[in-house]
């Protein structure tokens, strides 16, 4: 691949923020402010051909994140796409909503390795600012 003569070499990976949707909300997410809406977000065969066309250009993995990629009612669709594209699918996930069940559903669709974002080493303070994101407890 070129470009005003000079080569460039293929992007390794792809960011594929699949939804703004979040249930915590926590004030220092980098989602937008106008969050798009779940109709205006890519359905699971534009990303399959996303996902084929980075393949194609070189890519080998593929980072699904969001706001919660786990929001996705078709997020087992979405892993199998990556997986039939041929690359390596890492899901970036608060973990929130993630039973063991999807979670099985997602690995036999072809997931290879899940990212969970945590807010504090302290489980209990863990606990806390999820609840304070999710609007549950005002934060002290």
């Amino acid at each position: 691949m070129t470009t005003n003569g000079a080569a460039l070499s293929a992007p390794l990976g792809l960011l594929a923020e699949l939804t703004h949707r979040c249930p915590l909300g926590c004030p220092y997410c980098s989602n937008p402010l106008a969050l798009d809406k779940r109709s205006d977000e890519l359905d699971a065969a534009t990303w399959a051909r996303v996902f084929r066309e980075a393949a194609a250009l070189g890519v080998l993995q593929v980072h699904l994140s969001g706001g919660e990629p786990a929001a996705r009612r078709d997020l087992v669709e979405i892993v199998k796409a990556v997986r039939d594209a041929g690359l390596y699918s890492n899901l970036i996930t608060s973990a929130v909503g993630l039973t063991p069940q999807n979670l099985q559903a997602l690995s036999d669709a072809g997931l290879d390795h899940v990212q969970i974002s945590s807010q504090d080493s302290d489980l209990v303070q863990e606990f806390k600012v999820y609840r304070s994101c999710a609007g549950l407890v005002e934060p002290k």
